[in-house]
């Protein structure tokens, strides 16, 4: 009986003392994660030899593949460069494209009771150019959508990079294909990305409370918002990206003005380009018609 209770006891006093090891091996560990941040920190104890977390197989195997996938599907970084902040006395209100050396096009929302002297546009260099005026423009989008859409002429000619125009769509993106809607970081700095879904007009028509038509119409694309959020984010003139292509300019914003599960673009398309393929193919059609 005595030999029981004190195995037992001498049991429970490992069990303890192995408690109070656990205990500050965590006190420990969280004392040299607050030392070298978080990530990968440094070093590993209790390991002989002591090693960072990014040496684990599992951690090189992940982060080879993240790197893999961005190398092979997109061209994010080049098309960034194209994206710019517009703002008025330091603060971003709207965004916009490059589209030359000394225009950038965004919606024209943006600018209601705006004076274009007053606007600036910011640069992903953090360089500043200020607008000398605004025009409208026919040639990003088709007739019907055209009056939403405005050019910001800037005061001084940007670098010899924008000379040549980013990449618009030539084509209406079909509603089975994902497309990579754009947003900005927690800074407003940088842009990023997530993957989304088209949503058909007479979808997106329930989903805004737009029965007749009058926001939703030819010429205007919605796309799935994943992110709700309670108050409304400022992503006016921020595009969508399809196939390495801006292909849809924000109009409404980002859960504006109450959360929705639907974002609304005015389509962006090299309509000439779009518009002498059709013709192309119409014509082609008719001859072979003809001819056989």
């Amino acid at each position: 009986m005595l030999l029981s209770t004190l195995l037992r006891f001498v049991l429970l006093l490992a069990i303890a003392s192995s408690i109070v090891a656990q205990k500050k091996i965590l006190i420990k560990s969280k004392k040299v994660r607050k030392l070298y941040g978080t990530g990968d920190w440094v070093p590993h104890f209790g390991y002989i030899p002591s090693h960072a977390a990014s040496q684990h197989s599992h951690r090189r195997r992940q982060k080879n593949t993240i790197l893999n996938v961005n190398v092979e599907t997109d061209n994010f970084q080049e098309l960034s460069v194209y994206v710019a902040r517009i703002l008025i006395k330091d603060k971003l209100f709207c965004s916009g494209l490059v589209v030359s050396s000394q225009t950038v096009l965004t919606v024209k929302m943006c600018m209601h009771d705006k004076l274009a002297t007053d606007v600036v546009v910011k640069l992903s260099d953090g360089s500043l150019h200020k607008v000398a005026n605004r025009t409208d423009t026919q040639d990003f989008t088709m007739s019907k959508t055209a009056d939403m859409l405005t050019l910001l002429s800037l005061q001084d000619a940007l670098g010899a990079q924008f000379v040549r125009e980013p990449p618009i769509c030539t084509n209406p993106v079909p509603l089975s294909e994902k497309v990579e809607q754009w947003n900005w970081d927690k800074n407003l700095v940088s842009p990023k990305k997530i993957l989304a879904s088209l949503i058909p007009s007479d979808r997106c028509k329930e989903i805004i409370n737009d029965p007749n038509g009058m926001v939703v119409t030819p010429g205007i694309d919605c796309v799935e918002n994943k992110k709700i959020t309670k108050k409304c984010e400022k992503t006016f003139g921020l595009p969508y990206v399809s196939r390495g292509s801006f292909c849809g300019m924000n109009l409404l914003g980002h859960n504006c003005p109450n959360a929705s599960s639907a974002d609304v673009y005015v389509n962006l398309l090299k309509k000439n380009i779009y518009i002498g393929a059709t013709l192309s193919k119409v014509l082609e059609t008719n001859l072979e018609d003809n001819v056989f």
